[in-house]
């Protein structure tokens, strides 16, 4: 008989995959100059890889839902893990851009397949009163590659140069595809399309997905671009300047699980957002040319970027708790449309108007979701607003250890 991995391993597992498909496609960031030398385009044509592999995710993520939600989540993680490395591998390989833009949709549709599986799962291996935790751990791995790939990626390449970080993502993948196999059976309650469409009609829902989009964009907006940004300022410390935005992230992500589960989703994404708007809007712009400050500043700005996500998750959870699975999956989508509207939009900022001008974009997109989260619905009996996340319903996800 196979031995039973302790749950904090088996969540392991699941933040190695999540962190290698939120990579890929942020990775990607930090290495536009190299990639468009080598495949003879421009940077902003190498740009568009991070929309492809966003678009692939938001459409794919439900219609494979749909397609694979009588499975065993065991194989249809290892499924994903498996199609994405296969994606990340041939773009290492890649000598066009069409063929590079092919490989970006595999990617994309692998780590679709992945990530609203892998938090689905979290939150099936743990009781209601960890989930918070369980879904940072998870997410964490997500939060922390789709907000700091880009620098990641721009240190990495230096070393390896991208085709080598690619690969190594790529390694990551098969990791990932690999490490399922120690899961427990998880089988889900399969969602029709009409079901998924459904949940995705439901106000609560709605407005949440909303809210988390807009907050996305606003991160993304920013992301994206640091490395442009705060070059001329850091000279031969942007390294160490993104190393410690990249930790402020790792906090941020970690403390929102334990805070989650203490307060409810409510004050700490409000706290996040309130955080992001003075740090975009007020700090960044004035200290854009003083190394100094930014040391201070940038590590501010990934504490409060990393709070924001694992709320939202727990909102989505709270507002369909018979569908907790779809609910999650189109959280995913969400996330990845967020993405794409924040980096065109912080492109289009960039070219136009300037870099000093990043922060008060993005501050302005997270006004906007603050504003978004006044249309959700607000009644006594909302678990959300009480501070709680329910239990799954009554035909939530069975285990192997709940079979029992």
């Amino acid at each position: 008989m196979r031995p039973r991995l302790p749950t904090g391993a088996l969540l392991g597992l699941l933040t190695i995959g999540t962190f290698a498909v939120g990579a890929d496609s942020f990775v990607l960031a930090g290495m536009l100059s190299p990639i468009a030398s080598d495949l003879s385009v421009s940077v902003a044509a190498a740009g568009q890889l991070t929309t492809a592999f966003a678009v692939t995710y938001a459409v794919a993520a439900p219609a494979l839902a749909v397609l694979l939600g009588n499975g065993d989540r065991r194989f249809v993680l290892a499924a994903g893990g498996a199609l994405f490395a296969l994606g990340a591998a041939l773009q290492a390989s890649s000598t066009s851009m069409p063929f590079m833009l092919v490989a970006q949709v595999l990617a994309g549709a692998g780590a679709a397949l992945y990530v609203s599986n892998a938090t689905a799962t979290a939150g099936a291996l743990v009781p209601e009163a960890r989930r918070g935790r369980a879904l940072a751990m998870v997410y964490g791995g997500f939060t922390v590659a789709t907000l700091a790939g880009g620098p990641l990626g721009l240190v990495a390449a230096q070393a390896v140069g991208w085709r080598g970080v690619l690969g190594v993502v790529a390694a990551f993948g098969v990791a990932a595809a690999l490490g399922t196999l120690a899961l427990p059976a998880v089988h889900l309650p399969k969602a029709t399309m009409a079901r998924r469409v459904g949940v995705l009609g439901r106000r609560a829902v709605l407005v949440t997905l909303l809210v988390t989009m807009l907050a996305q964009a606003a991160v993304m907006g920013a992301q994206v671009y640091l490395p442009t940004i705060l070059t001329p300022a850091a000279g031969p410390l942007l390294p160490v300047l993104l190393a410690a935005t990249g930790g402020g992230i790792v906090v941020g992500t970690w403390a929102s699980g334990r805070l989650v589960d203490r307060t409810g989703p409510d004050p700490i994404r409000y706290a996040a957002f309130a955080g992001l708007t003075l740090v975009l809007g007020a700090a960044i712009p004035v200290v854009l040319g003083h190394v100094g400050w930014l040391f201070v500043v940038m590590p501010v700005f990934g504490l409060f970027a990393g709070m924001v996500l694992v709320p939202q998750q727990h909102r989505l959870v709270a507002a369909a708790p018979d569908s907790p699975a779809v609910a999650l999956g189109w959280g995913s989508s969400a996330i990845y449309l967020g993405a794409a509207v924040g980096s065109v939009a912080g492109g289009a900022v960039l070219a136009g108007a300037g870099p000093v001008w990043l922060g008060p974009l993005a501050a302005g997109l997270v006004v906007l979701a603050l504003l978004a989260t006044r249309l959700e619905p607000r009644t006594p009996r909302d678990p959300a607003f009480v501070g709680r996340t329910p239990p799954f319903p009554d035909n939530r996800p069975r285990t192997a250890r709940s079979s029992r």
